[in-house]
């Protein structure tokens, strides 16, 4: 994201509508997503969102001339209708999927 776009919270309603299209429009059990272990922003995204973090995958990229640690998350449908609905995304609504006006 480009950094005049960081810290408002668009990434966190993406992420969160796209995991609830997922659950709600199709079949899939699991998701999972990946971040490098050093994008604590990402990290806390995904917790926030409801993602469990399972592991970290021990230098399994090569970036920038050194190896690197991921972070795997993952969420079950079964975590998503534990889950209340995030009260801070209430003013989203799927079916029209629409965000104050705004085309998504």
């Amino acid at each position: 994201m480009l950094p005049e776009y960081r810290g408002q919270g668009l990434g966190t309603v993406a992420q969160q509508l796209l995991v609830d299209y997922l659950f709600r429009f199709t079949t899939v059990h699991r998701l999972e997503a990946g971040t490098d272990a050093d994008n604590l922003a990402e990290q806390k995204v995904l917790e926030r969102i409801g993602f469990t973090r399972e592991g970290v995958l021990r230098q399994v990229a090569f970036r920038d001339g050194a190896w690197r640690d991921a972070v795997i998350y993952a969420l079950l449908r079964d975590d998503q209708s534990r889950r209340e609905t995030n009260p801070s995304l209430s003013w989203l609504w799927i079916d029209g999927i629409e965000c104050q006006g705004l085309p998504l």
